[in-house]
C-alpha cells in the first residue's frame, strides 16, 4: 500500500496480481493495473504522485504512468518472487529483495539492474535504504540482517541474534540505529555501527508484522509491534535505558506497524 502526496488517494496491491487506485474519500476505485501475472507484494508512489511502481511474485518490477492507467517500463532479472522493495530518495533508483537470495538496485529510466548484491543464505524478506543514500539494510530468512553499501555491492556488517526469520526492519532518523521484528517473536534494536544489540524487545507470542517510521525527531519515543494474535506498545526514553510495556500512546513520534 501507498498513499499518494495528496493524501486523497492511495494504490493498493493485491494477490489478485492487480494494483488499484482508490479515491479515499468516496471509496471509489478510480483505475486498475492489470500486467502483473503474480501476487503484487510492494507499492511505492514517486515524485508528485503521477507515477508508482510495483514488485510481484512474478519476479518484475513495474513502472506505471497512474493518470493513463499504463505501465510503461518493466524489469526483469529476479529468478524468484519480489518480495521488498524500497524507492531511494533520488527517485531515479530502486532496491528490490527476492526469495531468489538477491538484492538488485535498479535504475527506473532504463530498466536497467545497476547492482546485484549476494551475501544471504536464503531470500530477503524486507529492505530499507539508510538515511546516507549510499548504504541499506536487509532482513531475511536465514535470521540475519545485512548492511551493505550500494556502491560497491558488498556486505559491510551481519547482524546477528534473531532465532527465526527477519521480516520487519526500520532506520531510524539519526541513521545510527535500526529496529527488527522477527518471527522468533521479539524486537531488537541495533547500533548500526558495532552491530551490537542494544536492546531486546519481548513479549509477543507469534512474530512481527512490518514497521514504518514517523516523527521529526532523530529518537523515537515510542516502538509498536502487531501480530496476529494482537500489538504490543514500549515507550523508551532518548536513549532508550529501560523499555516498559505501555497499552496505549501518548505523543509522537512513533514507529509503528502497517
Amino acid at each position: 500500500m501507498a498513499v499518494l502526496g495528496d493524501g486523497r488517494h492511495a494504490l493498493f496491491g493485491s494477490e489478485d496480481n492487480t494494483l488499484r487506485l482508490w479515491d479515499l474519500a468516496s471509496g471509489e476505485t478510480l483505475c486498475t493495473l492489470e500486467r502483473h501475472t503474480d501476487s503484487v507484494r510492494a507499492v511505492a508512489v514517486l515524485g508528485g504522485g503521477s507515477r508508482a511502481l510495483s514488485g510481484s511474485d512474478d519476479g518484475t518490477l513495474r513502472l506505471w504512468d497512474l493518470e493513463t492507467g499504463t505501465s510503461p517500463r518493466f524489469s526483469a532479472g529476479h529468478t524468484g518472487g519480489l518480495i521488498a522493495m524500497e524507492v531511494l530518495a533520488d527517485g531515479c533508483r530502486a532496491l528490490s529483495g527476492s526469495d531468489d537470495g538477491m538484492l538488485r538496485l535498479w535504475d527506473l529510466e532504463t530498466g536497467e539492474t545497476l547492482r546485484t548484491l549476494k551475501g544471504h543464505a536464503y531470500g530477503e524478506t524486507v529492505v530499507a535504504v539508510l538515511t546516507d543514500g549510499r548504504r541499506a539494510l536487509s532482513g531475511s530468512w536465514d535470521d540475519t540482517l545485512r548492511v551493505w553499501d550500494l556502491t560497491t555491492g558488498d556486505t559491510l556488517r551481519i547482524f546477528e541474534g534473531h532465532t527465526a526469520l527477519v521480516n520487519a526492519v526500520a532506520v531510524l532518523a539519526d541513521g545510527c540505529r535500526a529496529l527488527s521484528g522477527s518471527f522468533d517473536n521479539t524486537l531488537r534494536l541495533w547500533d548500526l555501527k558495532t552491530g551490537e544489540t542494544l536492546r531486546t524487545l519481548e513479549g509477543h507470542t507469534l512474530g512481527s508484522a512490518r514497521w514504518r517510521c514517523w516523527g521529526k525527531a532523530a529518537a523515537p519515543s515510542l516502538a509498536r509491534m502487531t501480530t496476529r494474535c494482537g500489538c504490543g506498545i514500549w515507550r523508551a526514553a532518548a536513549v532508550w535505558p529501560n523499555i516498559t510495556p505501555m497499552r496505549r500512546s501518548v505523543a509522537p513520534p512513533l514507529l509503528v506497524t502497517i
